[in-house]
């Protein structure tokens, strides 16, 4: 599970500074925007791809802020400050157009980057993810978990962080593989995964994406 060489922190101005991971792929290809689900980082999530889509892509992927070694939370949680975290990465890196690959919560943030930055979007993939987020019974779940959730997180956030990543470790028998993950999930801040979990139980790509992606 090795990360590209290429991999380094980079500081976006005004924003902070994250991880990014990079492979260059061949001359003129297209680039991949690789943005990763919840409480994972770039490296879990897209490490086994790198190089497969290296072959025929440049590929790109940043630890989204508030996870791994991404951007510091500062104030609330937004995804579409990920989606803008993204659009400032590619303005550093000289690109003019990517294709934002999403998966999980990443999806969400592929289809706000395409909304707002649509001039800077070549294509859009999504993976493990919808096309709408939540309905009537999601929002009433949000609606009365979230302030315990929200609560719970604020008092003992780190206690109950722990308390995830235990359980995320539960099933990796392999103890690199084990050491790798909590070296990764280790530094995430807890209060912006409740944050987005809340946060994608509204919404839907149909007010996102053009018709023939939705």
């Amino acid at each position: 599970m090795n990360a590209p060489s290429t991999g380094r922190r980079v500081s976006l101005p005004g924003r902070g500074a994250t991880w990014v991971h990079e492979v260059k792929g061949p001359p003129g290809a297209p680039v991949l925007l690789l943005m990763h689900g919840l409480a994972a980082t770039a490296l879990l999530n897209w490490a086994t791809s790198f190089t497969t889509l290296g072959r025929g892509f440049r590929v790109i992927a940043l630890d989204h802020r508030g996870h791994g070694r991404g951007i510091r939370r500062i104030g609330a949680f937004k995804l579409e400050d990920c989606a803008d975290d993204a659009a400032a990465l590619a303005d550093h890196l000289g690109v003019e157009r990517v294709i934002p690959v999403g998966y999980s919560m990443g999806g969400a943030v592929a289809q706000l980057f395409w909304r707002r930055h649509p001039a800077r979007t070549a294509g859009l993939v999504l993976c493990a993810t919808g096309s709408r987020f939540g309905g009537p019974r999601a929002e009433r779940a949000a609606s009365t978990l979230g302030p315990l959730l929200s609560l719970a997180a604020r008092v003992a956030p780190q206690t109950l962080w722990d308390s995830v990543g235990e359980r995320m470790l539960a099933n990796v028998q392999d103890p690199d593989l084990q050491q790798t993950v909590k070296e990764q999930i280790g530094p995430t801040d807890p209060l912006p995964p409740r944050s987005a979990g809340s946060t994608r139980a509204h919404g839907s790509s149909r007010s996102t994406c053009p018709p023939r992606w939705s």
